[in-house]
């Protein structure tokens, strides 16, 4: 029996975190740490404005105490670009591929909006059999990654992530040893107001 294609209606969590034009960013970034979440939205009364995700995180200047004070409104992506919910995952997917998105506010038939969906969430929920199957790992590792010395300012390297459009970067100490610096260690630093001057 073929089963049918999964929808966002699916996999959709309704928990969307909010917060208005003129909340600092700092604010921001500690909500999405204390929820675990990847983006926020802005809210302007009834109306979503725009949307602040950790990969913006990696744009905000890090040596200027100033920065966490500024307004998210001046610092979010807009439009935020929508989906259907009844939209299947696979859809959803060539969406984000294609737009270079990683979220999609979910709106039901009459507009509303009722969630978001991020790259990840589809990502996790194509089906077991898509990434069950016994291959190399030569054949699905990235290739394409970066790495820095960790004696290089951390600014330098959230600059390059930027620059590359990675999500992280491997740091490199004495004796082989190995860290990775990710987008959400950027968002929690910005959240904990963290100066790297």
């Amino acid at each position: 029996m073929i089963q049918p294609e999964v929808t966002l209606r699916n996999i959709l969590h309704s928990n969307m975190l909010t917060c208005s034009p003129d909340t600092p960013i700092s604010e921001a970034a500690s909500r999405m740490v204390n929820q675990h979440c990847s983006s926020i939205l802005v809210e302007d009364g009834e109306r979503i404005v725009g949307i602040w995700t950790e990969q913006d995180a990696l744009a905000v200047n890090l040596i200027d105490p100033d920065a966490f004070c500024v307004p998210i409104s001046r610092v979010m992506s807009s439009p935020v670009k929508s989906i259907d919910i009844d939209t299947r995952i696979g859809v959803a997917a060539l969406r984000f591929r294609d737009e270079k998105i990683r979220h999609l506010l979910v709106l039901d038939h009459s507009g509303e909006r009722i969630g978001i969906v991020s790259q990840t969430d589809v990502v996790i929920h194509q089906g077991l059999d898509y990434y069950l199957t016994l291959r190399e790992v030569r054949s699905v590792y990235n290739q394409v990654f970066s790495k820095i010395s960790s004696t290089n300012p951390a600014h330098q390297a959230i600059r390059e992530m930027r620059q590359r459009r990675i999500d992280a970067i491997i740091v490199e100490g004495p004796d082989n040893v190995y860290g990775i610096l990710t987008e959400r260690d950027v968002v929690r630093l910005i959240s904990d107001r963290n100066t790297l001057a």
